[in-house]
This record gives structure tokens, C-alpha cells and sequence, in this order.
């Protein structure tokens, strides 16, 4: 054998041991990235409001001299059958008059020219009444425009929301301990003074 096919040999050898010994390219898979497992949230609903049962009726009611188209709300399970006029009480003072229907245990009070809602100039009459009707306690109101006499309370009118708020705001936040309403209104339309003592 001559040196040249010594040669060829050994080059063709090491060309094929360098061809069979180089790694081949390793593809990478595509890496599967696994979703976290999203516990389910569970939101705590907002407390609802013992007033949120409020009743709703349309009623025409005689107002001076007038027949008025006014809708009347009515929240139950209040406290007391005194709770809404004492509200009213508390925040405007006393009442302009009082109206005896027979329908109703007590008398209606009545507040004129009342701004109730925040941030509003709109005056507003609110005729208030309470009764207990199969033991349950129920406060009612009649608000409209003292003005215009306009039924603020009627399913499309802007201030129904806004009152209806308003008025829950009030019994929520209503300070059992304060009985000053009480007082006067036993005294003045039953001549009993029921805190006597006090």
C-alpha cells in the first residue's frame, strides 16, 4: 500500500469519525406553559338594607282644594310606626300641620317647603304617616314639588331614586335614645306626656 493511499485512508477515517461524532441539532420542544388554576372569587354582596322592601302605590290625594295625582312609598319592618315623621322632626323641625284620616291611627304631619336632598334647592312637601298594620310596623310618605305641586315620587320622575335613598339614609342612622319627637307628639295630639319622669 503506498503512502498515499496511507494517507487517503486515515483522512477519510477521521472525516468520518468527526461526521459520526458531531451532535446532531437537538430541536427543543415548545415549552408547554401551564395555566395557573384561577380559584373562583366569590364577592361578599353588599348588606342589604332592612328598607329595601318598599312599596309603591298611586293614589289622588285632596290638597288644598286640589286633587293631586301623588304616589305613595312605604317602607315595613321599621321600628316603630313613629320612626319617618321623627326623622322628618329631627332634621326640619316642626310640623306645618297635621291631617286625622280615619284610615290611620295617627294623624299625617305635614312639612312644607322642605329642602330634603343634598345639594338641591328643590323645595318639597312631605305629608307623613305610620301605622301597624298585622303587627308589622310601616312608615309611608307623600313628597312633591311645593311649587309646581308635582308628584316627586311618581316611577319617572328624576328624584324618586334620589328621595327614596334619602329617607332610608335617615331611618338607618335614626338614634333610638332621642325622644324628643315622642314627647311632643303624644303631648300635643293626645295630652299625654308617656315620658313622664325622664
Amino acid at each position: 500500500m503506498g503512502k498515499n493511499t496511507v494517507i487517503t485512508l486515515i483522512i477519510t477515517f477521521t472525516t468520518l469519525f468527526i461526521a459520526c461524532s458531531t451532535p446532531k441539532p437537538v430541536v427543543e420542544k415548545p415549552e408547554v406553559i401551564q395555566k395557573e388554576k384561577v380559584e373562583e372569587i366569590v364577592e361578599t354582596p353588599p348588606k342589604p338594607s332592612v328598607y329595601d322592601d318598599i312599596l309603591s302605590q298611586n293614589l289622588t290625594l285632596k290638597v288644598e282644594g286640589q286633587y293631586l295625582p301623588l304616589t305613595l312609598i312605604t317602607f315595613t319592618n321599621t321600628k316603630s310606626d313613629l320612626v319617618g315623621k321623627k326623622r322628618i322632626y329631627e332634621l326640619y323641625g316642626d310640623w306645618e300641620k297635621a291631617i286625622n284620616l280615619s284610615t290611620s291611627k295617627h294623624p299625617l304631619l305635614v312639612w312644607k317647603n322642605i329642602p330634603l336632598l343634598d345639594n338641591d334647592f328643590k323645595m318639597m312637601t312631605i305629608i307623613a304617616d305610620g301605622k301597624l298594620v298585622n303587627n308589622i310596623n310601616q312608615i309611608s310618605f307623600f313628597i312633591y314639588d311645593s311649587k309646581t305641586k308635582e308628584n316627586l315620587l311618581a316611577d319617572n320622575s328624576p328624584y324618586k331614586e334620589r328621595i327614596t335613598k334619602k329617607i332610608t339614609q335617615l331611618l338607618e342612622t335614626n338614634d333610638p335614645k332621642n325622644k324628643a319627637f315622642e314627647k311632643k307628639f303624644w303631648k300635643d295630639f293626645y295630652f299625654v306626656d308617656i315620658y313622664e319622669g325622664e
